[in-house]
């Protein structure tokens, strides 16, 4: 009685492992997933915004996703499937190839990415921000820290339909001109209805969720 007890419990415990093991083949795959699903919906609203940057972004970084959910499937799950005796998709593997290249080239993506975050905000947070009434969180029209070179987006940011600046035109274009490195993250499109200018925090922010999943994968 004792003996079947025991190798009841053992072949539970083997299916509880077989279960967890499975369960974490399939959460390896969900940052890349999602992601990478972001990534394509995001792509047409920024393409028709004309913010190029963030639609190259896009496209990367749902290659990346590709990518590490690949090298997930491929060689770094818990379970080889056999089909009629055969590995699926030649999952008898262990090792990736090229395994230090790909380590490495996975490294300098993350650093340009991390460097890539940190010049779009702060380029969002030294000049487009403060001269921008709209992105006041307390509902204020104050610009007091707008930078004494530059000068307030006028009707307090709402760009379309204003009177003084249609579109805000005249104000994005002076603030690259006085301020060289707003032109890494340009206004959207004539054809574009809203009231957003410079992309750099969406820029910065897409590519600051990058740097945390490919940190991730």
């Amino acid at each position: 009685m004792g003996a079947v007890f025991s190798n009841t419990l053992q072949v539970e415990g083997r299916s509880q492992n077989i279960c967890l093991g499975r369960t974490l083949d399939v959460l390896k795959l969900l940052p890349s997933l999602c992601w990478g699903v972001m990534s394509f919906f995001a792509f047409p609203a920024y393409l028709s915004m004309g913010w190029y940057t963030p639609v190259v972004l896009s496209v990367l970084s749902t290659l990346l996703s590709i990518g590490f959910a690949y090298e997930c499937i491929m060689y770094h799950r818990r379970f080889k499937y056999v089909v009629a005796g055969e590995y699926l998709l030649g999952w008898d593997q262990t090792q990736p190839d090229y395994p230090v290249a790909k380590i490495a080239a996975v490294s300098l993506i993350l650093l340009l990415a991390i460097v890539a975050t940190i010049v779009l905000l702060n380029t969002y947070y030294s000049f487009i921000e403060p001269c921008d009434a709209r992105y006041n969180k307390d509902g204020s029209n104050a610009t007091d820290d707008c930078p004494a070179n530059l000068r307030a987006a006028p009707c307090n940011g709402l760009c379309e339909g204003c009177v003084d600046d249609p579109d805000c035109k005249a104000w994005t274009e002076f603030l690259m001109a006085q301020e060289g490195m707003t032109n890494i993250c340009p206004p959207p499109n004539d054809d574009y209805v809203g009231d957003a200018t410079f992309s750099c925090a969406a820029d910065g922010y897409c590519e600051s969720l990058a740097t945390c999943h490919h940190a991730v994968g």
